[in-house]
């Protein structure tokens, strides 16, 4: 990962399932309580970050579904860690009933 303890690079993997805005209002919230400056980017056409891609080079912090945390980054991984928390949020379609459970990776390297 590339040395920039001056920002926190934030990354989503939900969209368009989830608004871009929960995720702004995540990395809003991080920013003020952490006082520093916090990017976020988001890709729809993937699931996770792309490792062979670099993708590890500029996100400290992911956002991915569970399914994908369990098919691609829980065994063979070893940039990025399971962060011990998470969120479930309201269904779009199908409202209270079911959510989608995220999974939050952070970058081995992030202290």
């Amino acid at each position: 990962m590339e040395e920039n303890k001056n920002i926190l690079r934030l990354a989503t993997y939900m969209c368009p399932s989830l608004p871009v805005e929960y995720y702004e209002l995540l990395a809003e919230y991080l920013e003020s309580q952490l006082n520093i400056q916090t990017v976020l980017l988001y890709n729809s056409r993937r699931y996770g970050p792309d490792l062979k891609h670099g993708d590890a080079h500029y996100i400290d912090i992911a956002f991915i579904s569970t399914a994908t945390y369990l098919e691609e980054y829980k065994m063979n991984c070893d940039t990025f860690r399971l962060l011990e928390v998470g969120a479930v949020t309201k269904h779009p379609v199908k409202g209270e009933v079911l959510g989608y459970y995220t999974d939050i990776v952070a970058h081995k390297d992030l202290r």
